[in-house]
């Protein structure tokens, strides 16, 4: 029977070694990937529902969510009671690379991308992707600009690399993820000494883009 199943997981494009380490998580001999996957889709619902999020669209079979993941889809999306979009992706291969996470990233329309992986190493290629991004940063007279228009989560470890930069004092994740999703709102915001608001900035000899200007808040007079 395991077998079958994992040659029909192979047929849809999935990694049967990512199918096993799957069923690991069960760490028993009759370790079972559907068990798993099943029981992750009900977690991954009850988290998203928990959090706001309604009209919540997840695979009904087994073989719909193999065949997602096998070819990179979007396996459940979920609207928030803001209105924000939210995509998840089941990883179907054992590792999860900076390639990977730039293919989902560019292809999703959502404010916010989840992954799903057995793999730890998932979350140190989220750090490289972020780190890509924050790359293309543009630094102007001591000042920096920033296009948003990613995940939330990746503008939130951008935005952490630009306080740190400008020497912002010792901030919280939780309060640069707030001061993210102000500028997300299109509203000016400070933190740790840095103000953020949207500005315009030269991208090209006849080119601009709109972005976000970090710089540090002006000493006030006593």
């Amino acid at each position: 029977t395991e077998r079958r199943q994992a040659r029909a997981a192979a047929d849809m494009g999935v990694d049967t070694k990512t199918l096993r380490r799957i069923g690991e998580v069960h760490n028993t001999s009759t370790a079972d990937h559907q068990a798993v996957l099943q029981r992750t889709v009900k977690t991954v619902r009850e988290m998203l529902v928990d959090r706001g999020y309604g009209a919540v669209r997840a695979p009904h079979t087994m073989p719909e969510l193999l065949d997602r993941m096998g070819e990179g889809l979007v396996a459940v999306r979920a609207t928030h009671e803001s209105g924000a979009l939210v995509h998840v992706y089941f990883a179907g291969e054992p590792k999860v690379g900076v390639k990977q996470l730039r293919t989902w990233v560019e292809a999703s329309s959502a404010e916010s991308i989840v992954i799903v992986s057995v793999s730890t190493e998932a979350e140190e290629a989220i750090g490289d992707y972020v780190s890509s991004v924050a790359n293309q940063r543009i630094w102007r007279d001591g000042a920096c600009y920033f296009c948003m228009g990613y995940p939330r989560l990746v503008e939130i470890g951008v935005v952490e690399k630009i306080l740190d930069r400008l020497g912002g004092g010792e901030v919280r994740r939780s309060e640069v993820a707030r001061m993210v999703d102000r500028l997300r709102a299109r509203e000016n915001a400070s933190l740790g000494g840095v103000l953020a608001k949207r500005a315009w900035v030269k991208t090209g000899p006849n080119s601009t883009s709109d972005s976000v200007k970090f710089e540090k808040e002006p000493q006030r007079r006593a």
